[in-house]
């Protein structure tokens, strides 16, 4: 689930985050929220205290686009997240682009070592599957495997991935 600065600074999210849980039964760690690195960027001490506490009652932390704008490295040395998602910009230049092939491999053997699961954003190429299952990308996401689906066709998606 995605968050925006206004939900994330909203001073309530805590509480609404703990009273769905409880309403729902949801396990706390089958919720996974996806944070930008410019919402961290905007009040950095708040964002890590407040994420501190998500994940003390379970809750999963990923950095989504990691890697435009004005990445630090320093977020990985305060605060342990789940998931890394690399931005898709990288993913689009891997096969033709050193410097983007080089950011990537960086990314992913940094996340490993940190124990993060990492998410290649925009995967749009065969070729570019191959290259981020050999760099060790953990998951990949894009329209080689599909286009945004709506919810109405969840449930017809869902049947024929297992009947085919």
């Amino acid at each position: 689930m995605n968050l925006s600065p206004r939900q994330f600074y909203s001073g309530k999210l805590l509480k609404i985050i703990a009273d769905t849980l409880n309403q729902t039964g949801l396990p706390a760690n089958r919720l996974q929220l996806e944070i930008t690195e410019n919402l961290v960027m905007q009040n950095a001490d708040e964002a890590f205290a407040q994420l501190e506490r998500m994940k003390d009652m379970g809750i999963r932390i990923s950095i989504d686009d990691f890697g435009i704008g004005y990445s630090s490295l320093g977020y990985f040395q305060k605060f342990c997240f789940d998931t890394v998602k690399i931005d898709k910009s990288f993913i689009r230049e891997i096969e033709s682009s050193q410097a983007a092939k080089a950011i990537v491999t960086a990314v992913v053997g940094l996340a490993r070592q940190l124990s993060m699961s990492v998410v290649a954003e925009g995967v749009e190429t065969q070729r570019q599957r191959e290259l981020l299952a050999k760099l060790g990308a953990s998951h990949l996401q894009g329209y080689l495997f599909s286009a945004p689906v709506k919810p109405s066709r969840l449930d017809r998606l869902f049947m024929k991935s297992f009947t085919d």
